[in-house]
Order: structure tokens, then sequence, then C-alpha cells
């Protein structure tokens, strides 16, 4: 991977280097996209931890699921498909905090 003017490979470095310090059972990737910067990247890094790709847009979730159907720690969904008991011990909101109307109440409900 080649770095651009996102940060895409000093973002992997800081969230991987996140996992290793608090060494989660269970990461929840909340804005995840299609996956592929981050949640594919660490679920092969990291195969003894779950991690768990969010997404309300359809189309970025179902070329997930297509895509990354083998990689048995990953599974990807939609907001109103997780389970509300579920817990985690990380939550990933990269590029997301700042794109929605009510920042305070996202992180409230994450």
């Amino acid at each position: 991977m080649i770095e651009n003017s996102y940060g895409i490979i000093k973002r992997l470095d800081y969230v991987e280097k996140a996992i290793v310090k608090s060494q989660p059972r269970a990461v929840l990737d909340f804005g995840c996209g299609t996956g592929e910067l981050l949640t594919v990247p660490l679920a092969q890094s990291f195969p003894e931890i779950k991690f768990v790709g969010v997404d309300d847009d359809r189309s970025s979730i179902e070329f997930a699921r297509e895509k990354n159907a083998g990689l048995g720690n990953l599974t990807f969904s939609y907001p109103d498909e997780l389970d509300q008991s579920a817990r985690f011990d990380l939550i990933i909101a990269s590029e997301v905090i700042e794109h929605v109307e009510y920042p305070a109440e996202l992180l409230s409900f994450l």
C-alpha cells in the first residue's frame, strides 16, 4: 500500500498500535465503508480478534461481505442488524465523527 494525502498507512499503523496496547477481544469499526482501508487489514493482522464492520451504505456492506467472506474473524453489517447487547473492547470511528450532525450523540451511542 502506498501512502497518500489521507494518511492511510499512518492511520492503519496508529490503530494497529492501539490494538497491540489495549489487546481487545472484539473491535467495532463504525462507518467502515467497504472495510478495505482499516477493517480488513486489521482482521488479517489480528486473526485472534473478532472484528465487526458497520456502515449504513448498502453497496459498501454488500461489497465488503462478498469480497471478504473468507475471513472467519470478520463480519460486516448494517447498523440495524447490530445486536444492541453486543459489547466491544475497542471502537473505531475513522473519518466518521466529523461528518455527523450531532457528534456528541454519536459518541454517547457508541
